[in-house]
């Protein structure tokens, strides 16, 4: 059995890793028609940063991105309000680093097209319908082309995620999720802000 990823950002690829190291074949299709730079810095928490490391990834990461000593808190006028150490300086045994989303994207795309090669990501492979029925679930892409497993891992940007979910093992559509903008979800913040007001 092989697996297909529909999505190739940061998850689905990580996802492709994590396969191919427990020897499960998978196969990633992407809808853009090229891999572009995209998005803006993120942080890799010492959690996910365990996870990348366990992959090999730790060297090529360090290379690309920053190790994060600390996070500093402070007003609109730059006043030093407070201070939190960050990574191994906060005591983990895995750093947290800072890096751009496009330089880790390329870190796991370089990975995965050395460890399960050039053709395991199709580009311009936009889903557009899935079945089930009792033995498997079908991919529909644009193109024509089908599939028989699916794991979404997909940027939530690119495709409505809660569309589609799992329930008592059938795969079904979830008539509640609404376009962008049409339904508002309740508020949960927690009082905490970064940015401008």
């Amino acid at each position: 059995m092989q697996i297909l990823i529909v999505g190739g950002g940061i998850g689905g690829l990580t996802l492709a890793l994590l396969l191919q190291r427990a020897g499960i074949a998978c196969r990633v299709f992407e809808a853009a028609r090229e891999i572009r730079p995209l998005g803006v810095g993120v942080n890799i928490l010492p959690h996910g940063a365990r996870e990348l490391t366990e992959l090999g990834l730790a060297g090529r990461l360090a290379r690309v991105a920053v190790e994060t000593r600390e996070l500093c808190g402070v007003n609109r006028f730059g006043q030093f309000i407070f201070r939190e150490p960050r990574g191994r300086h906060a005591g983990y045994p895995w750093p947290q680093w800072s890096i751009h989303r496009a330089d880790l994207h390329e870190v796991l795309l370089e990975a995965v097209h050395e460890r399960l090669g050039f053709d395991s990501v199709q580009l311009d492979k936009k889903l557009v319908s899935l079945e089930q029925d009792g033995n498997s679930v079908s991919l529909h892409f644009e193109d024509g082309s089908t599939g028989i497993v699916l794991v979404g891992g997909f940027d939530i940007a690119g495709y409505d995620m809660g569309t589609w979910y799992v329930k008592k093992g059938e795969l079904c559509l979830d008539v509640g999720i609404r376009e962008k903008g049409e339904e508002r979800l309740e508020s949960r913040r927690s009082g905490v802000h970064c940015g401008r007001d």
